[in-house]
């Protein structure tokens, strides 16, 4: 084939919703800065397209988390569906 391992996705949270309820991740990167943003239409990181889903979208394992300055955290989970 391709040859290809790995695919980076940076989508909005709609467009990572669908690739999660497809089944198409196995591994997500988050870094959380202390701040508070949000609002009213304000998507998240996975916003699952449809009814909400009976029970959780993708279960996550954490395999890394390293503390950065200013109090961010960065963590990459291994998802399955």
């Amino acid at each position: 084939m391709l040859g290809i391992r790995k695919l980076l996705l940076e989508g909005g949270g709609t467009f990572n919703g669908a690739v999660l309820k497809a089944g198409l991740i196995d591994e997500i990167s988050q870094v959380i800065v202390p701040v508070i943003d949000g609002g009213a239409g304000i998507p998240g990181i996975c916003d699952i397209p449809g009814k909400p889903p009976g029970k959780s979208a993708a279960r996550l394992r954490v395999t890394h988390h390293k503390k950065l300055p200013g109090g961010v955290n960065w963590f990459r989970y291994r998802a399955r569906n």
